[in-house]
């Protein structure tokens, strides 16, 4: 459901309403009366709670929602040392919805933190060679996305100069060169090269 909400073509105040709607269905399903639930729903749940409660702090800028999106994203990085295996796919989700929410709290040293973390799990990912095209190009770009994330960070709170900033995005695009060109079956990640390209030129 909050995917549909993502990809409906609906104005900015119309989606808020659904994102509010959504967020009084998660939370009349009081999941922590379930003791005994399965913890991977627990940490779908906080989840996707906290990527409401961010999406909607977005739009309308109320202290109380990031608040919640912190709560509810710790909540569920609490339950997944119960469900992540070898990959750390949820730790790899969650260090860096953590660190998202950390950045607009003004918390840096942990937000750079968790950005770290988050960046360094999904570096992993992209070793594995095993899976087919479509899930190497989708893990690809959550790495990707983490860096520039961190970077944008970064500049939003002058944590580098302009300079190490603008080198530092020089530098992702050659990872990011190098690791298309090292399997033509990859995709060329083209959003990822736009983002870069907007940094790059907004300098």
């Amino acid at each position: 459901d909050y995917t549909k909400i993502n990809d409906e073509d609906i104005n900015a105040a119309r989606r808020i309403v659904k994102y509010r709607e959504l967020l009084q269905r998660f939370l009349y399903n009081n999941i922590d009366a379930h003791t005994a639930i399965n913890p991977l729903i627990k940490v779908i749940h906080y989840d996707y709670l906290g990527l409401a409660y961010l999406c909607i702090y977005r739009a309308e800028n109320h202290e109380e929602d990031l608040n919640h999106a912190r709560e509810a994203f710790q909540k569920s990085l609490d339950y997944v040392k119960f469900i992540d295996m070898s990959m750390q796919i949820w730790s790899g989700y969650l260090t860096y919805n953590i660190a998202r929410v950390l950045s607009e709290c003004n918390v840096l040293s942990e937000a750079e933190r968790y950005f770290k973390e988050s960046t360094q799990i999904r570096r992993n990912w992209l070793r594995i060679s095993s899976y087919n095209t479509t899930v190497r190009n989708a893990l690809s770009y959550e790495y990707f996305i983490a860096k520039i994330s961190y970077l944008d960070m970064c500049q939003k709170y002058r944590l580098m100069s302009c300079d190490k900033i603008q080198n530092e995005f020089n530098l992702v695009e050659i990872e990011l060169d190098n690791y298309s060109n090292a399997d033509s079956n990859l995709g060329s990640l083209d959003y990822i090269r736009q983002l870069l390209k907007d940094r790059k030129n907004n300098k």
